[in-house]
Formats: C-alpha cells, sequence, structure tokens
C-alpha cells in the first residue's frame, strides 16, 4: 500500500479554479488542515481498495479509470497519486480531487475521494468554542462520460455546513488538540488549588498575626514560616514545647503548653 511520500501534489492543489457548472472561481481548498494530513487522508482511505467483492469485469471506462486508481493504490503499477485539489465542498459533496498521469490516456485521469465528517464534535482548547471535527475518506470515485464508478459502492457521506468546514481537522492532529485541553483542564485545576491554599495562607497568617499579638512579643524568623507551613498543610503544628491548631470556622491560631 502507498505511504505519505507516494502521493504528490499539482501546482494549484490549494487555490484557486472555475467551477464548470456556475462558471465561478471557487476555491480548490476550504479546510484548515495541512498538506501533511491531505495525504493521511488519502492513505487511509486506499484501504477501502483492499474490501472484498472488486469487479471482476470492468463495466465501462469509469471503471477502467478507477482501477487505475486502485492499482496505484496497492503499489501494483508505478503511478503516482497527486492531490490536484484540497479539501473542498462545492455544494454537499466534501471530497478531495487527485490525479494520475498514465501513458494508456491522453488526458489526466482525475478521481475524487468523497469525504464524511465524523459525528462527534470535538472543542478546541482556547478558541472561544469552536468545534472540531474529523474528515474521512469513505469512497473513492471516478467518470467516463455518462457512466460513474464507486468504491465502496455504498458510502454514507456526512457534510458539514459552510460556516464550520474549515474547522476540520485528521485524527492525528485531534489527538494533539486533545491534550492541549488536558493540559488546559489540568492547569486550572491547579490554579484552583493555588488560589485555595494562597486564600487559606493568608487566612492563617492574619489569624496569626492577631495571636502573637496577644500571646508573644515576637515570633519571627524561620520558625514562623515553618509553622505557618505546618498548619497550612495539617492544621496543627508543635513548635518549643507548644501545639499550635488553626480553626477554620473561626479563623482563630491557638495554644497549649
Amino acid at each position: 500500500m502507498i505511504t505519505t511520500a507516494d502521493v504528490g501534489i499539482e501546482g494549484n492543489w490549494n487555490g484557486i479554479s472555475e467551477d464548470k457548472n456556475s462558471g465561478l472561481d471557487v476555491s480548490n481548498y476550504e479546510t484548515a488542515m495541512d498538506l501533511n494530513e491531505h495525504k493521511r487522508i488519502v492513505v487511509e482511505a486506499a484501504t477501502l481498495f483492499l474490501k472484498q467483492g472488486w469487479p471482476q469485469v470492468m463495466a465501462n471506462g469509469a471503471w477502467e479509470k478507477l482501477l487505475v486508481l486502485k492499482n496505484a493504490c496497492t503499489k501494483t503499477n508505478n503511478l503516482v497519486i497527486l492531490i490536484s485539489k484540497g479539501i473542498h465542498q462545492p455544494l454537499t459533496n466534501p471530497h478531495i480531487q487527485l490525479a494520475i498521469d498514465s501513458l494508456d490516456y491522453p488526458d489526466t485521469l482525475r478521481f475524487h475521494l468523497d469525504l464524511s465528517a465524523d459525528d462527534k464534535n470535538y472543542e478546541r482548547a482556547h478558541s472561544g468554542g469552536d468545534m472540531l471535527f474529523v474528515w474521512r475518506g469513505v469512497q473513492f470515485t471516478a467518470v467516463d462520460r455518462q457512466h460513474k464508478a464507486a468504491w465502496p459502492p455504498n458510502a454514507t457521506v456526512t457534510a458539514k455546513a459552510t460556516n464550520i468546514r474549515r474547522r476540520s481537522i485528521t485524527p492525528e492532529g485531534l489527538k494533539q488538540v486533545q491534550e492541549k485541553i488536558k493540559q488546559f483542564e489540568a492547569k486550572e485545576a491547579q490554579d484552583k488549588i493555588d488560589l485555595a491554599n494562597k486564600a487559606l495562607y493568608n487566612e492563617i497568617t492574619k489569624a496569626f498575626a492577631t495571636f502573637t499579638k496577644s500571646n508573644f512579643k515576637t515570633f519571627k524568623g524561620a520558625n514562623k514560616g515553618e509553622l505557618l507551613e505546618t498548619l497550612k498543610s495539617k492544621g496543627s503544628a508543635e513548635m518549643d514545647g507548644r501545639k499550635f491548631s488553626y480553626n477554620k470556622r473561626s479563623k482563630t491560631v491557638s495554644f497549649t503548653s
């Protein structure tokens, strides 16, 4: 099977081209994913050609063209698969356009790798709630005159609305996003702990200051710092023959000899 190193590009893969149906200039590239992620999708989808049931006889020119792509994906021939258009969704059919140059055909062969959006959404870390989804290659298609060939023959395509289609990401990229979310949530949790510890320390320090004014003329230096840390972590401490304790409810420090 092919690897990402076997997949090339045509120069205008992420540029602008004319839509044959409308005559309008449209984008060949409607996603935030980079070229490496495009190649990964193509390579992952190539395994679709390993499914059982490939026809023994090519019924028409469309199937003959698709066979060329199949053989390129399985490295049965030496032809190079090119990404000629990135992920785009002109109407309702998200796809990547692929191309192959073969000496058996006067013109470049072109194919669609139809994509489907993973139904499960993922929240992007630090993005104000933007949602990400995973594009997966689900079907290769080829057209020859009035004929169309598709493999696998039956595939479900889930599209996305125009305003969120650029938020697509591959499973590999998703792992990085999820790791960022995990780190962000861990930092948030630690910040809450640090804030609570700081508040508690300030309470004990304030209570201790009130306590020392009424019980001791001076209580400073390393002993004071050590006592405060122990009171903060354990709620009680022993120093200089005295047992100190901190009452969270009354926010007071007391001691017994």
